[in-house]
């Protein structure tokens, strides 16, 4: 140790990220306590290739000998194979403790500078356990306008918002900005940003809560991705997708490289491009682009979702049923929306049914669409089954009444069966449905508006309804 001037120190960046805060009270702590007693515990240094003396650790205390108008101070060399953000962390972590947030700053560095590539030697360097790591971690891949706003010493990292981040921090940088600009319409600027958080809810008691309500809708803005990567796997095949991607260059943006592993389930998100794979990888794609359909948005009144893991006639079967003609007197207008969630308009050319028998071809079947009024009368599922599924109805039916769950919900909270029964059979829950038959328990809500001796609960109804 020795007493060395300080205008011989020079610094390269503090393992902390915020700068030294002179109106802290731990600051005028340590400062009053130097200027009664001195330094009692001395700064490190090493000596590098042109003889600059590179404060290690001790900023804050070089800083308080400035303002006081010392001119030496007591110091160590610490030269050798340990790195400076190693050096710096070892008597940070120890002394004071490091927040999470300071530590994503770190580990920034760190992985810039190749000192660490994996999860477990963060956690040797940082002498703390996984769950604190995961935590420090999520900070380096959250949006820089949430990442600064927690710079802020009043807003604290709870326990919600450790669960929040670790979430949120799985997926790319790029996808969390694009659900911010979409909350602002346009890209903010830090300061906007804060304001935002200051004014999102009124029934918070406060910020803290603000961050939190606003951090659970972003989370649960980018955990919706999930169920439409699975759809893409599912209906497109993830080679094939990966390979659109690469040929229009797409990748995930993440901070650092230890957030490789989410970026296999990381997908382009922007809506041309989606539709542009799935109209040329699905039959029902290529039906659209062979009849020449646009991609935009129509005015019109009638209209169907559809589903692109669908069988073309599948499609052709809810056009002719919602139109109720035959679809050659059917013009498709144009296709919107999400390719998760595609609408098809249309209009109607003639009000002519062809009497004949009418099946298509695309799906190396032919499904048979038309009867008699008299057998439409007598089997009321000539629209939905072929002989086999005529046969094989009571057992699927009974199989269905014992082993699905008519409460299940989507990870939106949706109800599965809801969702299966107006989104992909296109049936909307009619009091018209056999509310008339007499001999029969009819529609499912006919007992609870005539029956006024119990009362139920929305679970008894939604699966009443899902069973009907």
């Amino acid at each position: 140790m020795a007493l060395i001037s300080i205008d011989r120190f020079i610094s390269r960046g503090n393992v902390r990220d915020s700068k030294v805060n002179k109106s802290d009270e731990n600051y005028k702590i340590l400062k009053a306590n130097i200027k009664e007693i001195g330094l009692v515990q001395p700064i490190t240094y090493r000596v590098d290739e042109k003889d600059n003396y590179v404060v290690i650790d001790g900023h804050q205390r070089l800083q308080i000998h400035k303002d006081l108008k010392l001119t030496e101070i007591k110091a160590y060399e610490s030269n050798g194979e340990v790195d400076d953000l190693t050096k710096q962390l070892s008597t940070n972590m120890f002394r004071v403790p490091m927040t999470h947030l300071d530590a994503s700053f770190t580990i920034d560095k760190m992985v810039e500078q190749g000192i660490v590539t994996t999860k477990k030697q963060l956690m040797k360097k940082f002498g703390k356990t996984g769950p604190w790591i995961n935590v420090a971690l999520a900070f380096c891949n959250i949006h820089p306008f949430i990442r600064n706003y927690f710079k802020q010493p009043e807003i604290k990292v709870t326990s919600k918002v450790q669960e929040l981040l670790e979430s949120i921090s799985e997926s790319p940088i790029n996808t969390q900005e694009r659900e911010i600009a979409d909350e602002f319409n346009d890209y903010p600027s830090q300061e906007d940003f804060n304001q935002y958080i200051e004014d999102y809810s009124s029934y918070s008691s406060g910020p803290q809560e603000n961050i939190e309500d606003f951090l659970d809708r972003l989370e649960y803005s980018v955990r919706g991705t999930e169920a439409h990567f699975k759809i893409i796997c599912d209906v497109i095949g993830l080679e094939t997708f990966r390979e659109y991607e690469t040929s229009h260059d797409v990748k995930a943006e993440y901070q650092n490289n230890l957030f490789k592993e989410y970026a296999d389930s990381y997908f382009c998100e922007d809506n041309d491009f989606l539709w542009e794979v799935f109209t040329a990888e699905t039959p029902i794609g290529h039906w659209l682009l062979q009849n020449e359909t646009p991609i935009q948005e129509i005015e019109s009144d009638e209209y169907i979702y559809f589903d692109f893991s669908n069988k073309v006639s599948t499609l052709k079967s809810k056009i002719k049923k919602s139109s109720g003609v035959p679809v050659k007197n059917v013009e498709i207008t144009g296709v919107t929306g999400s390719v998760f969630n595609p609408r098809l308009s249309y209009n109607v050319l003639s009000e002519a049914i062809d009497e004949e028998p009418e099946s298509y071809e695309g799906d190396n079947e032919d499904v048979e669409y038309e009867k008699s009024a008299k057998e439409q009368v007598v089997d009321p599922h000539f629209l939905k089954y072929n002989k086999f599924n005529k046969w094989a109805h009571p057992y699927i039916t009974e199989h269905i009444l014992k082993s699905v769950d008519t409460l299940k919900t989507d990870p939106f909270g949706c109800n599965e069966n809801f969702k299966w029964i107006m989104v992909e059979l296109q049936i909307r829950p009619s009091f018209d449905v056999g509310w008339m038959l007499e001999d029969e328990e009819g529609h499912p809500l006919k007992k609870f508006l005539v029956d006024n001796s119990e009362l139920y609960s929305n679970d008894d109804l939604i699966q009443h309804m899902a069973t009907h």
